[in-house]
């Protein structure tokens, strides 16, 4: 009996040595993933952002084929869609950015919250050698370092409002689209919806660097903000 208790015991200390050296392994990986991820966001989401500036350009203009005349409503009807159509494409690239800062947000939180949780347990301090204490030490760390330099959660809940609101653009720009196709005389003119969907538009990049800008000058703050009062 003696035999089995002691060879148990074995077992779950080497169990947990190897536990310990598997947190350093995934908590490593986690953060250089975490750090990967949210590099490729925010060079996706810079490049999607200056190609969204051509919502403010004019479209040009369908003409006849025989005299070269505009079709002021077959003009507009495809502006519409166009405009429509870059709206759910926005929504697509809104919803990469929520995705990408969610499972780097997820990363870092699996980096602060539980191998610094596991830290906390004196079973595991006891049964871990210091320098792999030390290493779980300098990742919670680092994991809370990088959530503080680039805060993916912040861009989570920014990304989710702007997609709500574009959503929201895209099914009432389609009701109108559809009310107007059956009934024109008395419904929104195609004007008004395409000038709609344009301030829709336009409202979503001023949202999106209104929220880059002040994440910046949270990030630039940190610092002055640990600064003791004397």
């Amino acid at each position: 009996m003696d035999s089995i208790l002691k060879a148990l015991s074995d077992f779950t200390l080497n169990l947990v040595n190897y536990s310990g050296l598997i947190a350093v392994i995934v908590g490593v990986l986690a953060n250089l993933l975490s750090i990967g991820i949210l590099g490729w966001s925010r060079k996706l989401a810079s490049a999607g952002l200056s190609k969204m500036g051509f919502v403010v350009k004019d479209l040009p203009v369908q003409r006849d084929g025989n005299n070269g005349e505009p079709k002021p409503q077959e003009a507009e009807r495809s502006h519409a869609e166009r405009r429509l159509g870059e709206a759910k494409l926005e929504v697509e690239r809104q919803d990469g950015i929520a995705w990408r800062n969610q499972l780097a947000s997820s990363l870092l939180t699996f980096g602060q919250y539980i191998i610094g949780g596991a830290l906390a347990s004196s079973f595991i301090q006891d049964s871990l050698s210091k320098p792999i204490i030390g290493t779980l030490g300098v990742l919670v760390l680092l994991s809370s370092l990088i959530h503080q330099r680039y805060r993916p959660d912040i861009k989570v809940r920014g990304a989710k409002e702007r997609i709500y609101k574009l959503r929201s653009l895209i099914r009432e720009t389609e009701d109108a689209l559809v009310a107007f196709h059956a009934h024109p005389a008395n419904a929104v003119p195609l004007e008004v919806i395409i000038r709609s969907l344009t301030s829709g538009l336009n409202e979503t990049i001023a949202l999106e660097n209104r929220d880059i800008d002040a994440l910046a000058v949270e990030i630039k703050t940190l610092p002055s903000a640990r600064v003791q009062p004397k």
